[in-house]
């Protein structure tokens, strides 16, 4: 079980483009919990990407991993 308040699991996709498209399954009444978690509004999808983008940036960064930002 996560310590995240309503996250059931998170699927990743391969897109044919070679990017990956990650889709958080969350209990529909924790909604508004999983999003607080975060600092954020229920529903705001902008803000939760700019959030994994950053957590992913700064993992890479701390395991020396070098990210190619040159790709978006």
């Amino acid at each position: 079980m996560s310590e995240i308040p309503g996250l059931v699991g998170i699927e990743d996709q391969t897109c044919g483009d070679g990017s990956c498209l990650l889709t958080f399954q969350i209990e529909d009444d924790r909604v508004a919990d999983f999003y607080a978690a975060f600092g954020l509004e229920p529903g705001d999808t902008a803000g939760l990407q700019a959030v994994v983008h950053t957590a992913l940036d700064r993992y890479l960064e701390a395991r020396g991993v070098p990210n190619n930002k040159s790709t978006g």
